[in-house]
Parts: C-alpha cells; structure tokens; sequence
C-alpha cells in the first residue's frame, strides 16, 4: 500500500503542474520523471508534443523566445544540430582562456574517481595508477571568470532558443579530467558514461562541450550518432534499454557505423550536442583529457530539478544576466557578500 500511496501523490502533484505551469516556473521531480517514462515508451513522441504544446502557450501570450537573430556561424551549428543532433561551433574561449582554464583544473580542489568506483579528495597531483577521472569541485568552478564568460555567452544562450523555440534553462558547468594510464574496467565504462546512451535533458536539450587540452583517438574523444536524435530514431524496448546504455551489438543492429562521428581537435574545440542521441565518452589511453560540458534544458518544465548554484560574479556579462535576472539564469544566483 505504502508504494500506492506514493504513486497517488506523485501522480496529483504531475497533473497539479500540467494545470498550473506557465513560463519562467519549474515543476517537481515527480513530473521529470513520469516524462522520462513516457518519452522511452514512446519513442521521444511525448516530449515532441508536449514541447508543441509549450510553444503554442508561448505565442499566445505574445512571446516568441526562437524569434532571434543568430549570426551566421551559429545559424550552421543550429542547421548542424537538426541534422546530426551534433555540430562543431565557433570557439567560446581564445587561448589565453583555454590556458587558465588548464591551469586552474591542475590545482583546484577535485574529487578523484578509481576505476573500482571509489572516491577520495585532492587535486590532479594526487593521482594515480588506478585514478579514472579528477572532477573538479562545482562551487570552484562556478567561481573562475572564464568559465563564468561561458555560462553568460549570449550566442549559446541564442543558438538554444532558437532550437527549443522556448526558453532555456542553462545548467552549471561540469569540468573534469579523464586520465590516460588507468585500467579502466567494463564496470567503470558503464558508471562513466563510456558506453552509448542518451541524456533525458526534460523536453528538449542541447550539451555545449570544449576540449581544454588537445584530443585525439587515443585521448578519450566523445563519439555521437548521427540522426540518432530525431523521436522515433529507436522504438520503445530499444530506447528504454539505452537509457542506461547500450552493447555494441545492440548499437549497431539499430545504426550504420557510418552514422558514426568521433569530435577530436585541439585544445579549445567547441561542439554542441542534441543530449537525447546516442553518445559516448571513450577511454583516455595516450593523453589526459580536460572536458567541460554545460546543459540546457528547453524551460522548466519537465527537466531536472536543480537548486540555484550561488556565484561570485568575476565576470561582467554573468553580473549582468544575474542583474538582470535573465529566466535563462534561473539555476544560478549571485552569492551574498
């Protein structure tokens, strides 16, 4: 009885929010997940109309958050992203920022991952033979001013508005290493996202991601499905079974391994991702690999829960958007002094 009792309250408080949602809200947990379950047994057609839906309440009340004027460059990324669901963009960060980037991530506080699953405190230096990843800790990361510049870009912001036709949701920014060296068991694939899958983002989502440090094969580049976005791409039994991810086997009885794409490049090689295709991350054998990945969520209704991030602005244009109160910036907030 107690599991009824709690499938009747979470079911009250979805169609509580479906009732009384307008833009700029976020809905509860129980609403996040009852759309992941009906977009893996429907093949994504769930999230495809309620986001319909969400738009058409936009119109009427005379906003059009997709009506913006994307430069050139970025109008590719987007034709990019409806194409493949992945598309490489215009650097977000020069040089000079690439480097301070690496250099705060070679000092900062992290928590560092073995490939038995064990977790333990330090920075990169304490590393070792059996480290499979170094996550730097959040608050850290929200505080250093280039990764700031990131989150408060108006071209991301932009390109993500015109893909959802709705407002986005921007989310903190995670910054970790993978490490060459390690031993990395089929367990520790699985707990690090290094088999194929798919990221339920709510209705719609888009990842931005940058190689701090130079990647190629042999340094833990992410490979992506090209097409393997689109709702309907994989029918219900396969989609459920990838939200947790998928064999080789199982991958390639549904796709053309020449829907495959590998993103390597140099240091400050910036793409963009449709977060519901099937990705991988892969295994950092020759060289480290310093990543960064920030998602978007289309509004917020339907997507993760996230309690708003205090920061320190050292940034001028977060300063700004936090000022202004951005609806972009829901998930962030300017720390008390």
């Amino acid at each position: 009885m107690p599991s009824v009792r709690r499938s009747l309250i979470a079911g009250r408080r979805v169609a509580t929010d479906v009732v009384t949602w307008r833009p700029g809200r976020t809905t509860s947990e129980d609403t996040y997940l009852a759309a992941r379950v009906l977009h893996r047994h429907t093949g994504g057609a769930s999230s495809r109309l309620a986001l319909s839906a969400i738009r058409a309440a936009y119109e009427r009340g005379g906003a059009s958050p997709g009506a913006v004027d994307l430069d050139p460059a970025w109008r590719s990324v987007l034709a990019g992203i409806e194409v493949d669901g992945v598309s490489h963009a215009p650097p977000i960060l020069d040089d000079e920022a690439v480097a301070r980037v690496v250099a705060f991530a070679s000092t900062a506080p992290a928590v560092l991952r073995s490939t038995s699953g064990e977790s333990r405190r330090g920075t990169l230096a304490d590393r070792d033979g059996s480290t499979a990843s170094v996550g730097l800790v959040e608050r850290f990361v929200l505080d250093q001013p280039d990764i700031q510049s990131i989150v408060a870009n108006a071209a991301i912001r932009a390109l993500a508005a015109a893909r959802f036709r709705a407002t986005p949701l921007l989310h903190p920014p995670i910054l970790y290493w993978s490490c060459a060296g390690a031993q990395v068991t089929d367990e520790e694939r699985v707990r690090g996202a290094r088999q194929f899958h798919w990221d339920y983002d709510g209705l719609a989502g888009l990842r931005v991601h940058l190689y701090l440090t130079d990647v190629d094969e042999g340094a833990a580049p992410m490979s992506y499905i090209a097409g393997s976005h689109r709702a309907g791409g994989l029918r219900s039994k396969a989609l459920r079974a990838a939200d947790l991810g998928m064999t080789d086997a199982e991958l390639w009885a549904s796709y053309s391994r020449s829907d495959l794409r590998t993103i390597t490049g140099p240091a400050g090689t910036t793409f963009v991702s449709d977060s519901r295709g099937m990705h991988s991350g892969t295994d950092a054998v020759t060289a480290d690999r310093l990543f960064l990945v920030m998602p978007m969520q289309a509004t917020g209704f339907a997507g993760y829960q996230l309690r708003p991030r205090e920061v320190r602005p050292r940034d001028p244009d977060l300063a700004l958007a936090l000022r202004e109160r951005r609806p972009e910036m829901a998930f962030f907030r300017e720390r008390a002094s």
